[in-house]
């Protein structure tokens, strides 16, 4: 039985757990930027559902998230809690738990909308490889691939005494 995560059930949860992490306001006002960000930019995922690039940056952006999530609540996490703080630090605890769960499902989805699932095929659009393939090259191709001289067929070579 596969479980199927669409990218509007990640960002419905990534917006009541935090709507549960901030029902107190012990946490800074970069957590709530950075949290209602990443909503604004799985929305966005969610309605380009042809481009695999949003989806991409969301998954890099959960990733950075998960980072500034843990120094913020490490960070700010308060000495004395009321049953109320302690709620929501708990919820912004399992927040940052399961962002790397998120980021899982989310890798899922790029794949589906025609992302490379490799990490090394990673690059900046645009900018080929130097890495030509020789075998792969049609009998047209093998025509300009001119290999190096050896040092026996270079003439001018300089003595050194």
């Amino acid at each position: 039985m596969e479980v199927k995560i669409t990218l509007k059930s990640i960002v419905l949860f990534q917006w009541t757990m935090t709507l549960l992490s901030l029902s107190t306001n012990w946490l800074p006002l970069g957590y709530l930027l950075t949290q209602f960000s990443l909503i604004i930019l799985g929305v966005w995922c969610a309605v380009e559902r042809e481009d695999a690039q949003q989806v991409f940056l969301y998954i890099s952006c959960t990733g950075i998230s998960t980072v500034t999530d843990s120094i913020l609540v490490g960070a700010n996490y308060p000495n004395q809690l009321s049953s109320l703080e302690k709620f929501a630090a708990a919820m912004s605890i399992i927040f940052i738990i399961s962002k790397p769960i998120q980021a899982l499902f989310l890798h899922q989805i790029y794949k589906e909308r025609g992302g490379q699932s490799s990490f090394a095929s990673i690059g900046l659009p645009g900018i080929s490889s130097a890495y030509e393939d020789l075998d792969s090259l049609s009998e047209e191709g093998r025509g300009r691939y001119k290999p190096m001289k050896t040092v026996e067929e270079v003439q001018d070579l300089p003595t050194y005494q």
